[in-house]
């Protein structure tokens, strides 16, 4: 029997060596292993999660951010500790100035009735600083600066 001769190679993905017959060499596309195979058909690249710095590969089109994370649970916990606060502060699912709101009337609040902050501030809840406007219309007028002080004080709670 014949034996045919092995040539040694390096295998284009990882480098390592590789022994291959004469016949099973093509150009540019010797792999050690299925992995290094799978490795050379990636079209993306590799990201470090912005939370636990792992590396993790992402293929073209997929990154569409800054902050890139390996996995749902990384980006939870990232989420929670980067929190800000852009909402007004709740009790249960109600905001506490609409209960401080009702409270102070003595009553619900009526569909359309809007309470307003008079020192912008989402966390002063107390009587002196709310006002409640009978419409979105009237607090929005009261934004753009076409209301007056004393019309404002119209709408005060106290």
């Amino acid at each position: 029997m014949i034996r045919k001769e092995r040539l040694t190679l390096s295998c284009s993905a990882c480098g390592n060596s590789v022994l291959r017959l004469a016949c099973q060499i093509r150009p540019g596309r010797v792999f050690c292993s299925r992995a290094c195979l799978g490795m050379s058909k990636r079209r993306g690249r590799e990201y470090r999660c912005a939370e636990c710095d792992a590396a993790f590969y992402r293929r073209n089109g997929e990154a569409d951010s800054l902050r890139q994370f390996c996995s749902l649970r990384c980006y939870g916990e990232w989420r929670v500790r980067n929190r800000v606060e852009t909402t007004y502060p709740r009790v249960g699912s109600q905001h506490v100035h609409r209960i401080v709101a009702k409270s102070v009337l003595g009553r619900s609040l009526r569909p359309g009735e809007t309470v307003h902050h008079v020192d912008g501030d989402r966390t002063n809840n107390d009587s002196s600083n709310l006002v409640v406007f009978p419409s979105q219309a009237d607090h929005a007028r009261c934004h753009f600066g076409e209301m007056s002080d004393a019309e404002i004080s119209r709408f005060s709670l106290v």
